[in-house]
């Protein structure tokens, strides 16, 4: 059984309340509750006293657990290869972002996922900014038992080729995902999925620039 076996992960910097609002979707839309496990790479908010009651919070602020490579999305990439190798037990994982929430339709995967056995990972293979394709990393279940006995990376620091963009680097030519792809296309069974079918997703986060977080929750608010 899957769904008996399955863990959410999803990393958090310094926006609890995203986290805590995508989880509440999650519970809200699929009609079950998961054991979550949160990676804190926070360097200004931390998880709060109630979060890490509730669930599995890894401390990882100010890169206690991971190096500190300088741009968002090797910080991001290292802290989940960090968590998948060393924090989660279960046999599946499921990688979510904090900056999704998800539609009733969710409700369907999950009911439908224990009559699949013939898969290795579930997500969406695309190119949703500049090339290369990858996995998308908002929302990708992943046989992490296999993962670790293969000894499979999902991150590796040399594939993230970055080129700088005024006074920041970019990475976005390789990003969270695509290394792990790389790794797995030619050996594993990869189901596709479209999860617009299944999620709405606020891409960047903070930073996004064509609509703010609020704007971004008071559209979707029927799904909180």
């Amino acid at each position: 059984m899957i769904l008996n076996n399955l863990t959410i992960l999803t990393c958090t910097y310094n926006n609890n309340m995203l986290t805590t609002l995508m989880i509440k979707s999650l519970f809200k839309n699929a009609k079950r509750n998961f054991p979550i496990v949160i990676m804190d790479n926070g360097n200004k908010e931390v998880c709060t006293k109630d979060m890490k009651e509730i669930f599995s919070v890894i401390d990882n602020t100010n890169f206690k657990l991971t190096p500190d490579y300088g741009q968002v999305s090797k910080n991001h990439c290292a802290s989940i290869e960090y968590a998948l190798k060393n924090c989660i037990k279960t046999k599946y994982v499921l990688l979510c972002d904090n900056d999704i929430l998800f539609k009733p339709e969710i409700k369907n995967f999950f009911d439908e996922l224990d009559k699949l056995d013939d898969f290795d990972t579930i997500g969406e293979i695309a190119c949703d900014s500049t090339p290369p394709v990858r996995l998308l990393p908002y929302f990708n279940l992943i046989n992490l038992e296999k993962l670790k006995k293969e000894n499979i990376q999902y991150f590796n620091e040399n594939d993230m080729k970055c080129r700088k963009v005024g006074n920041r680097l970019d990475c976005v030519r390789n990003d969270t995902g695509t290394t792990f792809l790389n790794n797995i296309k030619d050996k594993w069974k990869i189901q596709t999925i479209k999860l617009n079918n299944y999620l709405v997703h606020l891409r960047g986060a903070s930073y996004n620039p064509f609509m703010s977080i609020t704007e971004w929750l008071n559209k979707n608010r029927n799904l909180l």
